[in-house]
C-alpha cells in the first residue's frame, strides 16, 4: 500500500493544500495593504483579508506564472530567474485592477518588466545582504547563549526570536520597496486615478 492510501495521509494532503491555498490568498492582501500604505492610506488588519473575493484568480495567476517559471527552468536556470522576473508585476496589476483578466495581467507584466528585470533583480540583491546578516546574527546569538551555558532548547528558541525580530522588520521593507518599483515602471493608464507614480 502507498502512503497517501490511509485516511489521515490524506485528510493531511488536503488540509496542506488548503493552508497552501489560503496562505497564498493572504499574501495578495498583504500586497493589497502595502499598496494601501506606499499610496498614503491608513488600511487596517481587515485589509489583509479583503482579497478572498478574488482567491480564484489569485490561484489561477499564481498557477500561471508557476508553470511557466517551471518551463522555462526545464530549460536551464537562468531563463526561469528571467521568468520569474517577467511576472513579478502581476500581482500588483491584478490587485489594482481586479476586473482584468489573469493573462491579461500577466501580459502587462511582461511588458512593464522589459528592461527592467535587471534593476528589479539588483534591489532583491540588496535584500540578500540583509536576509544573510538576519541569519548570522540567529546563529551568532545561538552560539553565544549555548557558550553561557543555556541548554540548547532554549538556546535555540530564543536565537529564533532574534530571526523573527530581523524577519519582522524586513518583510515589510522588501514588499513597500517592490511596491515603489511598480510604482516608478507602471504605465499612468494601469495606476488607479489620483495615484502617485
Amino acid at each position: 500500500p502507498t502512503l497517501l492510501q490511509s485516511p489521515s495521509a490524506k485528510i493531511t494532503l488536503f488540509l496542506s493544500i488548503l493552508v497552501l491555498l489560503y496562505t497564498l490568498v493572504l499574501e495578495y492582501g498583504y500586497s493589497s495593504y502595502a499598496l494601501a500604505l506606499y499610496r498614503g492610506g491608513q488600511p487596517g488588519s481587515g485589509e489583509l483579508f479583503s482579497r478572498f473575493y478574488m482567491g480564484g484568480k489569485v490561484i489561477l495567476l499564481s498557477l500561471v506564472i508557476f508553470a511557466a517559471t517551471y518551463l522555462w527552468s526545464l530549460l536551464f536556470l537562468i531563463p526561469g530567474v528571467i521568468a520569474w522576473y517577467r511576472y513579478r508585476m502581476s500581482r500588483y496589476v491584478l490587485l489594482d485592477h481586479p476586473e482584468m483578466g489573469v493573462l491579461t495581467a500577466w501580459n502587462h507584466s511582461k511588458q512593464m518588466m522589459q528592461g527592467h528585470k535587471s534593476q528589479l533583480f539588483l534591489v532583491d540583491l540588496s535584500f540578500l545582504l540583509w536576509i544573510v546578516a538576519a541569519y548570522a546574527a540567529t546563529s551568532m546569538a545561538y552560539y553565544l547563549l549555548l557558550s553561557v551555558g543555556l541548554p540548547d532548547t532554549p538556546a535555540y528558541l530564543l536565537s529564533e526570536v532574534v530571526f523573527t525580530a530581523f524577519y519582522v522588520y524586513l518583510t515589510p521593507y522588501m514588499e513597500l520597496t517592490v511596491v515603489g518599483f511598480y510604482h516608478m515602471i507602471c504605465p499612468p493608464e494601469l495606476l488607479p486615478t489620483g495615484q502617485p507614480q
